[in-house]
Parts: C-alpha cells; structure tokens; sequence
C-alpha cells in the first residue's frame, strides 16, 4: 500500500509518496523498519524516478536518510495496527517541494489505512478523515 500526499499552502505544494507492507506477527507488539536510500537528498538529480498521481513532475524514486527520521518518528503516532511488522519499503520526494514534515504526515496517513483494513475499515476512508483533521 502507498500513500501520496500533496498539500497547498498558498504558493507552496509540499508533496511525497510513502508505502510498505504489514505483516502481521504474534504477541502484542509492533515493530517498524524504515528502508533508506544509498544516496542523499542532494545526490538524487541522476536517480531513477516514479510517477505522480497528483502532480505533473515524477518523484525521485527513494527515502533519503534526511527524511527517514521523520518517517520513522511520526510512526508512533495515530492509530495502533495489531502485533506485527509494518516496513516502509518505498518512497518519493520532490527535490524542491519535500519538506520533512510532508514525509512524517504521510506516514501517520499509511498507518491509518494500514490500521483500518484490519478492523474492516476502509483504508482510503480512514486515509481521507485524517488528511481531512490536520
């Protein structure tokens, strides 16, 4: 599952692409592994790119370390998923328009829909209400 996230602020457009995988496990307890790219966020102009759903320009496909911190720090917040392993395996960030704070956002958007299917929610439901609340 991915999440892409754009935001307007007036003349800004913050935007990302966060996704991965939960796996479910035994016991109570939720681990997360955030893979990170081999390059820096400075080194990306040559790195392969994906395409974006909601902008015209593609992202450079990968998570530099610079954004992992902030994937992996909003991780605890929103809404708990069962036992478990969720792995963040995929990423796109914008050279220009990818503030830390759009990679942290998106991330509590994944676990949300990540934690809603479990339950019988709707993953792109429970996506929008939180998008909708911040």
């Amino acid at each position: 599952m991915h999440v892409e996230v754009l935001r307007r602020f007036g003349g800004l457009a913050p935007r990302t692409l966060v996704g991965g995988q939960f796996t479910p496990g035994q016991g109570d307890q939720t681990q997360f592994a955030v893979a990170v790219a081999t390059f820096g966020l400075f080194d990306a102009d040559d790195e392969p790119t994906c395409p974006s759903a909601s902008w015209k320009e593609p992202f450079t496909a990968g998570l530099p370390s610079e954004f992992a911190r902030a994937v992996a720090s909003a991780l605890d917040e929103g809404p708990g998923l069962p036992a478990g392993t969720l792995t963040i395996d995929r990423a796109g960030f914008d050279l220009a328009n990818s503030p830390e704070m759009i990679f942290g956002q998106a991330a509590v958007v994944l676990k949300a829909a990540m934690a809603a299917e479990p339950s019988g929610q709707d993953a792109d439901t429970a996506a929008r209400a939180l998008v909708s609340t911040r």
